[in-house]
Parts: C-alpha cells; structure tokens; sequence
C-alpha cells in the first residue's frame, strides 16, 4: 500500500498493486484477481471507517508500467472537485 502524500491527492490517498505484472485485472489468475479485489475492499473499508467520504473513487492503472494498480481517493464535502473528478493538476489538498 503507498501514500503520495497530499499534495495534488486528497487525504487517505492509497494504492494497492498486483503481485503480479499484469496489465489488466482480467491477466490475474482467478483466485489471485479475487485476492486482489478483497484487498483494494479491505483497504476501501479502512480508508472509509478513518476518513468518513462521502464517495470513495478507484482508479485503475497499468498502461505506463505493466504493473496493475487501484488508486483510492476518499472524496469528502469539502473537496474542491466535489461533483467531479479529481484533476491532480490543479488540486492541492491539505
């Protein structure tokens, strides 16, 4: 699990990587894959049980490294995108 810190990224910001270089969750072994998605949960229920969101985003990324990930972004009220997708080029969350 990683933390890029939080600026550009909304507080609680992780990621949780495949142990294998797939790049797409459909590459995983199907016993492997549900391992992953109980994790990218697990980890879901964490963020939201500490941060209290209003909507937890996941994203999905694999296209410039092989390497399959899921960002969550806990979205609070008072988010600056709130209604809309995060934009890490002009966000700065604190």
């Amino acid at each position: 699990m990683g933390n890029r810190g939080t600026q550009g990224r909304p507080a609680g910001l992780r990621y949780r990587r495949a142990k294998r270089h797939v790049v797409e969750p459909f590459q995983l072994p199907r016993r492997e894959r549900a391992r992953f998605w109980e994790d990218v949960m697990v980890t879901a229920r964490t963020l939201a049980d500490l941060f209290h969101p209003i909507k937890m985003n996941y994203e999905t990324h694999g296209n410039t490294i092989p390497h399959l990930r899921v960002h969550l972004y806990p979205r609070s009220v008072d988010d600056p995108f709130v209604g809309g997708p995060i934009d890490p080029r002009i966000a700065f969350f604190t």
